[in-house]
């Protein structure tokens, strides 16, 4: 039996609505207009129902360019520590 990959997406339509998008196996199911304030319950329904967050090729190079910064400064933190503090 094939395993169905659920996950979801959304983005701001207009003005107080949002696009939220259902996938089943990367092919859109579903495509819905929400109201912001229905948005955060209709995204815990999906959850409810075993969908997952969709990352767009965007948002992963975004959080791809942020971990590599972090990384960064991480190993420069570690090669230069301040002897003798403990912090707070």
């Amino acid at each position: 039996m094939e395993t169905k990959v659920m996950q979801y997406s959304y983005a701001e339509a207009y003005v107080g609505n949002w696009t939220v998008r259902t996938y089943i196996n990367g092919i859109v199911e579903h495509e819905t207009i929400v109201a912001e304030y229905e948005l955060a319950g209709y995204i815990e329904r999906l959850k409810n129902d075993g969908y997952t967050y969709c990352y767009s090729s965007d948002e992963i190079e975004e959080y791809k360019r942020e971990y590599l910064r972090y990384k960064e400064l991480y190993e420069d933190a570690v090669a230069k520590p301040v002897y003798g503090y403990e912090g707070g």
